[in-house]
């Protein structure tokens, strides 16, 4: 399928807003249409070139949330119209380190992970015929992305009520709950849908594109 996404071609410039393909999720992966996502200053390090472990063409982008398109053989976890959170350290549930309280150094992933391919060592992206790598198994700063199953946290059971019990714990302590999180909460959370859709999960690059493009689209988004 053909997709719009933020491209990372050169360190130190803007990203590019350009049309990639996208191939289909296979085993234990999954198809994400992006609601929402945040620009967070690893993203920044990295496109800066400061980032030794740095590569490119790559689409960048790691906090993300979006809903669930379709599913590859073997996926169990999610199902397609879940509301959905990325997730950069992913939890195998299997491995010595999913089995302890600190699931956030699962290895299961890392090696292809840290090198800009899913699992089985290649990219679902490409441009013309060649591969162009994904970014922390994510690659939110796009209208689609596909990841390993057990890199994605479904919160279709609690999309309806965290924002207000969020809300309310602030009411009990004497304090109001920020627009800016209530609100990115909802999106995040509950997938709110607004004008445009997908298509404005471009705005999370805009900081870094700067192509009108990217900043004709209204931001959802939150920086870290």
């Amino acid at each position: 399928m053909k997709i719009r996404a933020a491209v990372l071609e050169a360190f130190g410039e803007p990203l590019e807003v350009q049309e990639l393909d996208l191939a289909e999720p296979k085993a234990a992966e999954v198809l994400v249409r992006l609601a929402a996502c945040g620009v967070c200053h690893t993203d920044l390090f990295t496109a800066s070139g400061a980032d030794p472990s740095g590569y490119s063409p790559a689409v960048l982008g790691h906090e993300g949330a979006g809903v669930v398109e379709a599913i590859g053989e073997g996926v169990t976890s999610v199902a397609p119209g879940d509301h959905v959170v990325t997730l950069f350290s992913p939890q195998c549930r299997e491995c010595e380190h999913c089995k302890d309280p600190r699931t956030n150094l699962c290895l299961a992933i890392r090696e292809q992970q840290n090198l800009g391919y899913l699992p089985d060592g290649t990219t679902r992206l490409s441009r013309d015929g060649e591969p162009v790598r994904h970014f922390m198994g994510t690659s939110t700063f796009a209208e689609y992305t596909v990841m390993p199953e057990i890199a994605l946290a479904n919160v279709s059971n609690t999309r309806r009520s965290t924002p207000s019990s969020f809300a309310s714990r602030r009411r009990k302590r004497g304090r109001s709950a920020p627009s800016s999180l209530g609100s990115n909460s909802c999106s995040l959370l509950a997938g709110t849908e607004r004008p445009g859709g997908a298509t404005r999960t471009a705005a999370a690059f805009a900081i870094c594109a700067r192509s009108e493009s990217a900043a004709a689209m209204a931001p959802t988004t939150t920086a870290t």
